[in-house]
């Protein structure tokens, strides 16, 4: 058991980050920009236009008929057929989200991976006329939204536009109703890890919406660059890497998950070459002396008191680890136990139940669950002769967040 304890230990040390936030020693101000810039992308809906396709928005009922299954949340989600349609409204439109992306399984899986995750990226959408644009945006560069810099440093934080859709019609409020099948099912390089998407062997398995995200599972295929059946060893190349690479079929599972940034960034804390804790960095253009200064932000989970005047007070928001429900059964009590034995660092700090661990539940348990949703930190259990554990955390660029912390154990961990 000694052994495992010390798994647990490697594992839990590189996903979590202990400072709170009952202090803060920086500020910073952020402003989006949102006016549209054209730019031709995969995934654009005028690059093979569908039988039927019309010159203008339609009838709300002519597009989402009666047969359409919905999920209703932070816009509703409509599947239509084989189609995939989502209806933003206008209240979300210009609102910074977080856009990521995770291979459930693939083709293309290597026994020895890592499993170093996938996509990760801030997105808004945007409407010029009848046209709905999804942009990404940058955050290496920064300036006071005052500075006279900042109308050529906005240029650069306005990122790609990754794809671009038609309005198909509009809801009694207003809301856009788009046809979003290609955002998933088309070649967008940021996106989408099978190259040479092939539309025809490709669809939408299943959406979910709720109030501060919307999930899309799919199945994508293609074909790409891969290696001869001769590259494990004893083929006609000879040894590990003999075989020669080829264009081969390729299908994966893969998972879309966009979640809502905070409406009110959390306050950042200042990166301290002395304390190792992960951080993201920025430029700052705004320094009076015209020099560029270097910002850098630590990576921590937001937590606040449910009682600001006790001296221990339960947290507003708990940090809650999923564990796989793929471990093995014997394994699951005592990855929950290493996660909880983290509350007495943070009793420390000032938080009674700050964070904890559970098992996740399957997909008969609860179909609407998944441990790849944006909003949920997950232990995950990997297939892989690694032995050894890593841990990553996805963040808010503009205040250093965690909204997502990742960890994988392999199988072969208790190799290490």
């Amino acid at each position: 058991m000694k052994r495992v304890r010390t798994s647990l230990t490697i594992v839990l040390v590189a996903a979590f980050s202990l400072p709170v936030c009952s202090r803060a020693s920086a500020t910073m101000t952020f402003t989006s920009v949102t006016e549209p810039q054209q730019q031709e992308r995969p995934g654009d809906r005028g690059d093979e236009p569908k039988e039927g396709d019309s010159d203008g928005p339609r009838e709300y009922s002519e597009v989402i008929t009666e047969d359409a299954v919905t999920s209703t949340g932070m816009f509703d989600v409509h599947q239509v057929g084989d189609d995939l349609f989502f209806e933003i409204p206008p209240s979300e439109l210009e609102n910074e989200m977080l856009l990521i992306q995770r291979t459930m399984e693939s083709t293309l899986q290597d026994p020895g991976s890592f499993f170093t995750g996938g996509p990760r990226l801030i997105v808004q959408w945007e409407r010029q006329g009848d046209r709905v644009i999804l942009r990404g945006k940058d955050y290496d560069m920064i300036a006071d939204s005052t500075a006279a810099i900042w109308s050529v440093v906005s240029g650069f934080r306005r990122g790609p536009v990754l794809a671009t859709f038609d309005v198909e019609a509009y809801s009694a409020d207003s809301s856009a109703v788009i046809d979003a099948s290609d955002m998933f099912l088309s070649n967008i390089p940021e996106l989408n890890p099978i190259d040479g998407l092939n539309r025809g062997r490709s669809w939408v398995e299943d959406s979910w919406a709720f109030e501060d995200a919307v999930n899309v599972q799919v199945t994508q295929s293609g074909s790409g660059p891969g290696a001869s059946p001769g590259r494990r060893g004893g083929g006609p190349g000879g040894g590990r890497g003999g075989g020669q690479t080829q264009t081969r079929s390729q299908t994966a599972k893969v998972f879309f998950s966009m979640a809502r940034l905070p409406e009110e960034p959390m306050m950042p804390r200042w990166h301290d070459e002395r304390v190792g804790f992960n951080s993201s960095r920025s430029y700052d253009f705004t320094r009076p002396d015209n020099r560029l200064e270097q910002i850098r932000f630590i990576h921590r989970f937001k937590l606040e008191k449910q009682n600001p005047n006790a001296e221990i007070s339960d947290p507003i928001e708990p940090i809650v680890y999923w564990i796989d429900s793929a471990t093995p059964d014997w394994l699951k009590p005592w990855i929950v136990k290493g996660v909880n034995e983290w509350q007495p660092a943070f009793e420390e700090a000032g938080f009674s139940n700050a964070i904890v661990g559970r098992v996740a539940p399957t997909q008969e348990e609860d179909p609407s669950f998944s441990m790849y949703d944006a909003r949920h930190s997950v232990i995950y259990w990997r297939p892989s002769t690694v032995a050894n554990a890593t841990g990553g955390q996805i963040v808010d660029p503009r205040s250093g967040q965690i909204l997502k912390g990742e960890v994988n154990m392999y199988h072969n961990i208790m190799e290490l």
